[in-house]
């Protein structure tokens, strides 16, 4: 893998030589941040400082080459002060890079990426296939997301093993059943092939399919296996993911089905279907997914992913209802309603592996105009409708929450705000409530539109005084320019956070 790696890492530099003498540089992108962190003036923390920093070159038509894309980046951590001076140069382990590569796009397309790739998608479900219980209530898209989604770093992104992924697509004009097959293989021998495909039957109905195997090394991770006697030995296990998605006019559906080798020599499976209806003004949403094979291993690890992580949602299921309004005038302004209702059964992360059943709503309204957007949603969530948990820390935090955002244009500049509220009830006579403010902001000015910026403030209130209170404020400048006909765009971004 190593050999691989630097044999890519010296292509870089070749291509690298070659299109700074050339013109067929496409863009360059510099992007530097910084963040500052000041503790409290009663606590005996330094002062910290985090950073991260990098460079993309984008390319076309080099050599064999289609496209192009070389990118790396550094991360400082947060360190205080009094580190700064021992730290002897960037941590190596801090450092990502990536290469991508297109090739042969007129015919059969074939991307190749190298170096610390992030996957998605596919992946994400053999990982976790529990679907989250922060639903949106005015959520408006319903996708279909298969393969292994492979993406190059970023200067936000966590270090990613190093790992080779290919990407080849039937294009559909030049082929009856277009396909797209991916793969990749990292550094640790976990390896992951998905194929894909489409096809329509007239503009009124469309069917496509991906199937989906990987190779990973699971082990324990948990000290809580262990010590209910769930402790099993780390080894190479595989798993297997069928999807499938049928597309109509007025009603839409995906199914997920996969099955995974367990190391107590059994085999998990799960079950997942999501869908939407849609005639006129009124969408409903829906969600189902189960565990059918949970009775079949131990109580505390009903299944595994591929990231050794225990799935603890045996069943749960959503129903998402939205009327969406037409509002008359030359706007064009919509107004839409939402309702969101969560239920699930989890088995705590306990030793006794009791069964709760949880149980969240959500409500919205949305108010949508060229010129403004205003959004309102309340929530209640982790309601416990039925178990025992055996102690405080395996008992769901129940909470009631409230939030109030806008997106807006005006003569001076381009602004959003956000106003959230969150009180946590006491868990018993001798706990105190929570009570959370938080307020965020940012804009652009439409003089300077080089410059963002944005402030955020939060209060946390435990049975009437006040506990913690942070501000953060960050300024972002962007610039964009033309060099040797290469669009070079830059950012330098500086952040402040100040307890008060």
């Amino acid at each position: 893998m190593r050999k691989i790696l630097l044999a890519c890492l010296i292509f870089v530099l070749l291509v690298a030589q070659k299109i700074l003498s050339s013109p067929r540089l496409d863009s360059v992108e510099i992007k530097f941040s910084s963040a500052l962190t000041i503790p409290a003036p009663s606590s005996e923390k330094e002062k910290s400082l985090s950073a991260g920093g990098g460079i993309k070159l984008c390319a076309s038509d080099l050599f064999f080459v289609n496209r192009l894309d070389a990118r790396g980046y550094f991360a400082l951590p947060k360190t205080p002060f009094s580190g700064l001076v021992d730290m002897g140069g960037v941590d190596r382990k801090k450092v990502r890079y990536g290469l991508g590569v297109s090739l042969f796009e007129p015919t059969i397309p074939v991307q190749v990426k190298a170096g610390h790739i992030s996957y998605s998608k596919s992946i994400s479900k053999l990982r976790n296939p529990a679907p989250s219980a922060v639903a949106n209530p005015l959520k408006k898209s319903f996708a279909f997301s298969t393969g292994v989604g492979a993406s190059l770093p970023t200067l936000s992104s966590s270090v990613q093993p190093l790992s080779v992924a290919l990407c080849l697509s039937l294009p559909k004009g030049q082929f009856a059943l277009p396909l797209r097959a991916e793969s990749f293989f990292t550094e640790e021998r976990n390896f992951a092939v998905s194929v894909g495909g489409a096809h329509s039957f007239g503009s009124f109905f469309s069917i496509r399919t991906a199937l989906t195997g990987a190779r990973f090394f699971v082990e324990n991770t948990s000290s809580l296996l262990k010590k209910a006697g769930a402790e099993c030995d780390g080894s190479f296990l595989c798993a297997f993911l069928w999807e499938a998605n049928v597309s109509t006019p007025i009603f839409k559906t995906n199914l997920a089905v996969a099955l995974h080798q367990s190391p107590y020599e059994r085999v998990g499976a799960w079950l997942k279907v999501d869908g939407r209806a849609a005639y006129k003004s009124v969408l409903l949403d829906f969600s189902f997914f189960a565990l059918p094979t949970a009775e079949n291993f131990p109580d505390v690890a009903p299944l595994l992913g591929i990231d050794s992580a225990v799935v603890r949602t045996l069943q749960s299921a959503l129903l998402n209802p939205q009327f969406v309004l037409f509002l008359p005038g030359k706007n064009s302004a919509t107004l839409r309603c939402g309702l969101s209702v969560h239920e699930g059964v989890r088995v705590a992360a306990s030793k006794n592996a009791e069964q709760l059943l949880v149980g969240k709503a959500r409500a919205g309204v949305e108010y949508e105009s060229p010129a403004l957007t205003v959004t309102c949603d309340v929530t209640a969530a982790n309601v416990l409708l039925a178990g025992s948990p055996p102690n405080k820390s395996t008992t769901p935090e129940l909470y009631y929450g409230l939030s109030v955002g806008a997106n807006f244009a005006c003569g001076i500049c381009r602004a959003a705000c956000s106003v959230g509220f969150k009180y946590v009830p006491p868990f018993d006579s001798s706990s105190k409530d929570k009570k959370s403010l938080s307020f965020d902001v940012s804009a652009v000015p439409k003089k300077w539109s080089f410059v963002t910026l944005q402030s955020a403030f939060g209060l946390v209130f435990r049975d009437g005084d006040r506990t913690s209170s942070q501000l953060d404020s960050s300024v972002c400048f962007r610039a964009k320019t033309v060099l040797f006909n290469s669009s070079v765009n830059s950012s330098l971004k500086f952040a402040l956070s100040v307890p008060f």
